[in-house]
């Protein structure tokens, strides 16, 4: 009785045989001398573009940590493409590419910069120049972002408003109206 229901189990074995079930786990399987059969893993590898941008990421603020370039990649892509990472994931892919970081962050530093039509931003910024006498002087500078021209460096009697307004049209009146004008938060440009 007993040898006829092993043979029949075995038999049913052979016939409904099942794929191995995905292994957990970093354990790896027994070696035999039989043939060794594939492990199947439960989660798939992430994308190419997940590594391309955790690299970007990590280029563009060196001095950043996994945790808050694990946020910043999550924020931005958890919604939209349905994809995060974890900081073990973001520790490792920038341990094993350190080389193409610093690649990536000279190719960064030395890219030209994006086309920019003429008159779109203007850089307006006040500086302070002693003399032998030691009296300050104060200096506006207009710079032009596209082509990165003086538009005008001028001594200022004083730093008020109407001094610096005034200076700021006669710019206008020369070289054109920008549609935006940059500036540090002083107190006389706000």
């Amino acid at each position: 009785m007993r040898v006829c229901f092993c043979i029949l189990q075995r038999f049913l074995r052979r016939l409904f045989w099942q794929r191995p079930l995905p292994r957990y786990g970093r354990r790896k399987p027994k070696q035999t001398t039989e043939e060794v059969k594939p492990v199947y893993y439960r989660i798939a590898p992430k994308p190419a573009w997940v590594k391309k941008e955790i690299l970007r990421l990590k280029a563009l603020m060196p001095k950043t940590g996994c945790r808050t370039i694990k946020n910043i990649f999550n924020r931005r892509f958890k919604v939209r493409k349905n994809m995060t990472v974890g900081k073990t994931y973001v520790s490792y892919t920038i341990r094993k590419h350190q080389y193409e970081i610093q690649v990536l962050r000279r190719k960064i530093k030395h890219r030209s910069p994006r086309p920019v039509p003429r008159n779109l931003v203007w850089g307006l910024d006040l500086t302070g120049k002693t003399d032998a006498k030691g009296t300050l002087h104060n200096i506006l500078g207009i710079l032009e972002h596209k082509s990165r021209a003086a538009l005008s460096l001028a001594a200022l009697k004083d730093k008020t408003a109407i001094t610096i307004l005034r200076r700021l049209l006669n710019t206008i009146e020369r070289s054109g109206k920008p549609k935006m004008i940059r500036t540090d938060n002083e107190a006389m440009f706000t």
